[in-house]
């Protein structure tokens, strides 16, 4: 067997992709309502979402958080400002709704054991011990990029280009509300 090798985060890929503002404001909306179901999903502190998001200022996390509940929820205010997140902001999600997605395949016949992954401790190689989200939230883009390519390869891979999307996911309530079409074309270079 092959030694695991992450893969290698394609920011000279990326940046240019999501370098227009119009592009990462149109895409900002989704991301945000998808990060926040998943922080619900997975019980994350705000501690813990702070250092995810790269970390924002306190009051700036408070208004994405509520502008992304008010969009979310029936009857919200579809007025309501998007603030435009930065490319890394928005890379950080895309690798964070793609580990979700390899979760789901790896360990799909099982929804809570997928949640409970990310915050219990892991003796393989990339974590010697220390929880996947210890690594996420002291990272850089490269260790979320770690962590999904860890995924992956238990999962047999990333999912096809054609956005084939498993049905554990599909049927997620809470991440029924974002744009999926955007978010599983996924942001970094691959699909999610």
């Amino acid at each position: 067997m092959a030694a695991y090798r992450p893969p290698h985060p394609r920011t000279d890929d990326v940046e240019p992709a999501l370098a227009a503002a119009d592009t990462r404001a149109q895409l900002s909306g989704p991301a945000l309502r998808g990060f926040f179901s998943l922080a619900e999903r997975w019980r994350l502190t705000v501690g813990e979402q702070l250092a995810l998001l790269g970390w924002p200022g306190r009051s700036t996390f408070f208004r994405w958080r509520q502008t992304a509940a008010a969009r979310t929820a029936e009857g919200g205010d579809e007025g309501a400002a998007v603030p435009t997140l930065s490319a890394d902001t928005l890379m950080r999600i895309s690798y964070l709704l793609g580990i979700f997605a390899g979760l789901e395949r790896w360990l799909g016949a099982t929804p809570a054991e997928a949640d409970a992954w990310i915050a219990r401790s892991n003796t393989d190689a990339p974590f010697f011990g220390r929880r996947p989200l210890d690594i996420l939230c002291a990272g850089d883009i490269a260790a979320f990029a770690q962590v999904r390519g860890y995924l992956d390869a238990l999962a047999g891979g990333p999912l096809p280009a054609d956005g084939v999307v498993p049905t554990v996911l599909a049927a997620s309530a809470p991440l029924d509300t974002i744009d999926r079409d955007t978010l599983l074309r996924g942001f970094v270079g691959h699909a999610v």
